[in-house]
């Protein structure tokens, strides 16, 4: 178990408004290595997920106590566009795919898939990341980024350590599937890549623009 998933076990056994620090901590687990450094970068995190507050050095306020795991498949993942959304608030646990088959495809308007219940010989396994979503508000602004159009529901999906887990994930459960639309299993944002060469050409052309201003002034 690492040190963060050390932390959050124990917070999700306390009261929300709890205080808690690293002595805590380290007295329930005494068994196991846990180093006093890394604890303090587990709490620091736990304060960006925002299942901690910090009271002062070393004791917090828990305003969290439960965690989310949610499966994403789209434009959240990472490298792809709305990563940011989801980076701030969740921790990255596994690669996956979904245990049942489903119809993915690009929607009609927009940079993004459409996931949709269906029972089509063409629905595919479909390959996505899980995220632990550490708080209520999160999970909300998740749900709005999503829309409406869009039910958070359970589902299987298989980890890249084999096992199989129980999940959140956003399908459209009663959308029509347009007429020849191509099923996708893994999403992939089609934005230009960019060109180091290509920017770092832009920035000493920057230069001597500016070198050739200040010689003229």
């Amino acid at each position: 178990m690492s040190n963060i998933e050390t932390c959050i076990s124990f917070i999700e056994k306390q009261n929300i408004g709890s205080i808690v620090n690293y002595e805590q901590v380290e007295k329930r687990f005494s068994g196991m290595a846990v180093q006093r450094p890394t604890m303090r970068k587990s709490f620091s995190r736990l304060v960006e997920k925002k299942m901690l507050q910090r009271v002062n050095d070393g004791n917090y306020k828990i305003i969290s106590n439960k965690r989310f795991r949610i499966f994403v498949y789209g434009s959240l993942k990472r490298k792809c566009i709305n990563h940011g959304i989801i980076k701030n608030n969740a921790t990255f646990i596994s690669t996956a795919t979904t245990v049942k088959k489903y119809a993915m495809f690009k929607a009609e308007y927009g940079n993004f898939p459409r996931l949709i219940k269906t029972s089509s010989k063409f629905a595919k396994h479909i390959y996505g990341e899980v995220y632990d979503v550490y708080s209520e508000d999160a999970l909300v602004h998740l749900d709005k980024f999503e829309g409406i159009q869009y039910n958070r529901i359970k589902i299987k999906v298989e980890i890249s350590s084999g096992e199989v887990e129980t999940v959140y994930a956003y399908v459209n459960e009663h959308e029509h599937i347009p007429n020849n639309v191509v099923f996708l299993d893994k999403w992939k944002d089609k934005r230009r890549s960019i060109d180091k060469n290509d920017v770092m050409k832009k920035f000493r052309d920057k230069i001597e623009q500016q070198k050739r201003i200040l010689s003229e002034a």
